[in-house]
């Protein structure tokens, strides 16, 4: 392939007419103000004003020596004190790495926050790129695909970014034309253009929103020479033409982390309640269609609740069944996007097949309480049948938890050990002005490869303790709470509340909240928390919530956002599904 990027070396001039768009055309504008121009540079001058702001901020936020020096958004924080983070502050999952920062793209009034993960996604496809054309055989292809409402179709703009930083050829499908962008501007593509007219495979971007029938068949024929990239909401039956005429592969973008959402909004929406972001990402689901665009408007979020209610009380096993069959094939639908949650099975395998869980902890829950009346063998007939398969393991949890449920009820003695953590304060990341995660709580149960949390498990196991659940009854709460807290009641939300709230028991004067989960990291729900007046809850020091999970699981809690979760007693206990008897 030739180093040039002119028009002559991407294509036989001679066969064809090849005009150049209009100067003012949006396509020749995004050209002429990209082409050549580092993003590197770009990024650098980013994160310049993004200090100068910070840093004024400081100063004007300083309070003097007589005024409280917590005071104000410009407060200082003592380095050497783990002191709590405002929760407006939340970082700690934030996915960024070299090359995110965002950019406007003179298109439509857009600016593009640069994920992490457009830029995996775009590398993963130029590593193909290289080796597939390398090859003989049919030419290569790409689809890029996830969890609806992420942002995919922003990754477009991110790629013909960089494909003009880079000064390489593409060729972009943009209202209803093909536009090919070389070194001297973007040319319309001829009416009666011919794949042979191009000297090799050409970088081919096209958007669902731009083509939902799906890959346009004039893009892929046999022979094509174009690397069409289709970027798509999970609809396999849109990119199956890729597989009669190209070498496709599938790269599945992962949905955001809960610090880049809080990112994003704070730089779009900087009067937006932080809050509120939280709440959505732990309630609703990691996209910002819903943390960020519904965050802002009220209707569409009740809208949506309103469906997603409907959605949850309609379901049945059947139902479940279809619609992760469904997520696990691609095949996601208007309501399955609402429950289902599509992730990488390898996170650092960019071509790895799906990962279906339910899109948050909150709806697992909900979901899970629509399913305690199954018979205990088809509850664990289900669990058996989703945890066996490596792409559906995580839903298993919905089957999981009300059956935990039913053995607690059923009157048990758990063995409960404390969680255990690293204490390594909120020192600052070297060269990022962010302070580093706060180190995540473990469970007990399983030998754990770091030194120094094996070393807290092992005094951990010497504060093991029993305690018997043994309910005089079962009683289920609802959303408005309880006249008074009787002991020795096991409590159940009922099955219509619209909240994930938790189980919980009144035990010699100890208050022990239940959590039931098979994932390998699963947040503390902040429900029952908010509401604990409501409820008649003794006062925090008499709490202890402790999560249930089947053997062999190292369980790992983020430490919560919400400072009032932050001083909570964890626990865990194992359950195994099939006990069914009572002990």
């Amino acid at each position: 392939m030739s180093d040039s990027s002119s028009l002559a070396s991407v294509v036989r001039v001679e066969f064809r007419t090849w005009r150049k768009i209009a100067n003012g055309n949006l396509l020749a504008l995004f050209h002429r103000r990209f082409w050549g121009k580092s993003m590197e540079e770009e990024e650098g001058e980013w994160q310049k004003t993004q200090t100068q702001t910070q840093t004024q901020t400081q100063i004007e936020g300083q309070p003097d020596e007589d005024e409280d020096r917590y005071q104000g958004k410009g407060r200082t924080i003592n380095e050497d004190e783990d002191e709590a983070m405002d929760e407006d502050e939340f970082d700690d999952d934030d996915d960024v790495i070299p090359g995110c920062y965002p950019f406007s793209v003179g298109i439509e009034n857009i600016t593009v926050w640069i994920r992490a993960d457009y830029i995996r996604v775009y590398e993963a496809l130029q590593d193909y790129y290289e080796k597939a054309t390398k090859q003989s055989g049919r030419t290569p292809s790409a689809v890029v695909t996830g969890q609806p409402g992420i942002s995919k179709h922003f990754w477009i703009y991110y790629a013909a970014r960089r494909r003009l930083a880079e000064k390489k050829p593409f060729i972009w499908f943009y209202a209803a034309r093909y536009y090919l962008f070389v070194q001297e501007g973007v040319y319309g593509l001829p009416t009666d253009w011919r794949h042979a007219d191009f000297r090799y495979i050409v970088w081919t971007l096209v958007d669902s929103d731009q083509s939902q029938a799906g890959v346009p068949e004039v893009v892929v024929p046999h022979g094509t020479r174009l690397f069409a990239i289709y970027v798509t909401s999970p609809a396999i039956n849109r990119w199956s033409r890729l597989h009669k005429t190209t070498r496709p592969i599938v790269v599945t973008m992962n949905p955001w982390s809960r610090g880049s959402i809080v990112r994003v909004a704070s730089l779009l929406l900087p009067e937006i309640d932080v809050t509120v972001i939280h709440e959505i990402f732990e309630e609703l689901g990691p996209t910002p269609r819903l943390c960020i665009e519904y965050a802002s408007d009220p209707e569409k979020l009740q809208h949506y609740k309103m469906e997603l209610n409907r959605a949850i009380s309609n379901i049945t096993t059947e139902k479940l069944e279809e619609l992760i069959r469904k997520s696990s094939a691609l095949a996601i639908d208007a309501v399955s996007h609402k429950i289902c949650l599509i992730n990488r099975c390898d996170q650092k395998n960019m071509r790895s097949g799906p990962l279906v869980s339910p899109i948050t902890d909150s709806i697992k829950s909900r979901l899970s309480n629509q399913f305690r009346n199954l018979q205990q063998a088809e509850r664990i007939r289900l669990f058996k049948l989703l945890e066996r398969v490596p792409g559906t393991r995580a839903t298993a949890g919905i089957f999981y938890e009300p059956q935990a449920q039913y053995l607690l009820q059923q009157g048990r003695r758990l063995d409960l050990i404390p969680m255990v953590k690293l204490e390594n304060g909120r020192k600052k990341r070297s060269g990022t002005g962010k302070r580093a995660p706060r180190p995540p709580w473990h469970s007990s149960h399983v030998y754990i490869r770091n030194t120094s949390l094996e070393i807290s498990r092992q005094q951990a196991l010497g504060q093991q303790f029993s305690v018997d659940i043994r309910p005089s009854k079962t009683l289920e709460y609802t959303d408005d709470g309880l006249e008074s807290l009787e002991p020795n009641v096991f409590y159940i939300p009922e099955k219509t509340n619209q909240s994930a709230l938790d189980s919980f028991i009144l035990v010699d004067d100890i208050l022990y909240i239940f959590q039931m989960t098979i994932g390998p990291i699963h947040d503390i729900n902040r429900g029952l928390i908010d509401s604990a007046d409501r409820y008649h809850f003794p006062s925090k020091d008499k709490w202890r919530s402790v999560f249930i999970i089947p053997p062999n699981l190292i369980l790992m809690v983020p430490q919560p956002w919400k400072l009032a979760l932050r001083g909570l007693l964890l626990y865990s206990a194992v359950v195994p599904a099939e006990m069914a008897e009572s002990r």
